[in-house]
């Protein structure tokens, strides 16, 4: 009777503290919800350039007030007096020389007439060596593009900028993970860069059917995401409704994987896993391949995966580079320990508190003496 009084108390009290976080979830949420972010605060949606170059200079450096990491660069054309340009750039985020070969020393050597309509069109189609180039009209974009480690050109005459690729952050070398160590298969990892990521991922799944949709969370961090899924293999409804729900929540910061997860599983308050993580680029192929989709976060090595079934639970990575019968065998091993686990305490507390008589006399006189002078009951 006190056994079955106690697992009332624990399931009523397991239920009220469920019912509190979730009250104080939804309470947290709303307040946050509600709370108007820096940029409303601050009215950058009301910036835009003008075609004058020093007022957008000065709206540009307004922006990253007392920020000294960021770099301005003048330009003007030696041989054509016309162009008068300036570049803006976050030091330590972008690559040195391709701004002194590919930007700046093109633009000082041109030598032709422009017109003033059309400079960025003509710097952007035959000046600028850069591979990806964009012009832009968007405050908001010309701001997040610096301090991700792009170039921002500016001309005068022109209500535009160009954001132009120059990335070159120091990155962590690709290295077998830690904590998914295997003696068989290929020993690369994921980093804490998202491109990078996607290359090792891209290098296995070489296929046009690999859909990767970039994402940006938090309002302060502004973290670059992307969500990977195979068409024709993924199911559709689960894609949809990833996005629904990644588009639902709104936070100031997501700096890992499990600042998201708690807004995406199913149920916040499961036991068991509904969402995997991963740092291995095998793995996240296999899981793509069997149908599961896959999301990436700059700035960590993390990548989840979903639907989580909990089988799953008895997977190894090296099941996949062993034979079969070997594969089968060790999963097999893996369940059975599972429920030899969960039986073998709650059948011997049964049989040491209620049944002592299915035990040989011998074995209980053993366990008897091994608990002379323990305080605490069997349970």
């Amino acid at each position: 009777m006190g056994l079955v009084l106690m697992r009332v108390y624990s399931i009523s009290v397991y239920f009220c503290l469920i019912g509190c976080a979730s009250y104080f979830k939804l309470l947290f949420k709303d307040v946050c919800n509600g709370m108007p972010s820096l940029e409303d605060m601050r009215g950058d949606h009301d910036l835009k350039l003008t075609k004058d170059l020093d007022i957008n200079i000065r709206k540009i450096k307004n922006e990253f007030n007392d920020d000294e990491t960021l770099k301005t660069r003048v330009i003007e054309s030696q041989r054509n007096p016309g162009i008068h340009c300036c570049i803006f750039f976050t030091d330590s985020m972008i690559t040195n020389q391709l701004i002194n070969d590919y930007i700046v020393k093109p633009i000082n050597l041109l030598d032709m007439p422009l017109a003033t309509s059309c400079v960025l069109d003509v710097l952007m189609t035959k000046v600028i060596q850069i591979d990806e180039v964009k012009k832009t009209d968007d405050f908001k974009e010309i701001v997040e593009s610096i301090v991700y480690g792009d170039t921002v050109l500016l001309a005068n005459g022109c209500e535009e900028a160009l954001l132009l690729n120059t990335k070159g952050f120091p990155t962590r070398a690709i290295s077998e993970p830690d904590g998914e160590k295997v003696l068989l298969g290929p020993r690369e990892g994921f980093n804490e860069a998202l491109l990078q990521n996607l290359t090792m991922l891209r290098r296995r799944i070489k296929t046009r059917d690999l859909k990767m949709k970039y994402l940006s969370f938090g309002r302060q961090t502004k973290t670059k995401a992307c969500v990977c899924y195979i068409a024709g293999i993924a199911k559709q409804e689960i894609v949809d409704e990833l996005f629904s729900r990644l588009n639902k929540f709104d936070l100031d910061s997501a700096l890992d994987v499990n600042y998201i997860t708690e807004y995406i599983m199913d149920e916040p308050f499961s036991l068991f896993k509904t969402i995997g993580t991963t740092e291995r680029p095998d793995v996240v192929a296999a899981k793509l391949l069997e149908g599961r989709v896959a999301l990436f976060l700059d700035n960590t090595p993390q990548v989840l995966t979903l639907p989580y079934l909990f089988i799953e639970n008895f997977q190894s990575n090296e099941d996949y580079y062993v034979d079969f019968w070997y594969a089968s065998v060790y999963r097999i091993l893996r369940i059975l320990a599972f429920f030899i686990a969960i039986c073998a305490p709650a059948f011997y507390v049964a049989a040491v508190t209620n049944q002592q008589e299915i035990l040989p006399t011998p074995l209980m006189l053993s366990i008897s003496v091994a608990r002379q002078g323990v305080p605490f009951p069997t349970l």
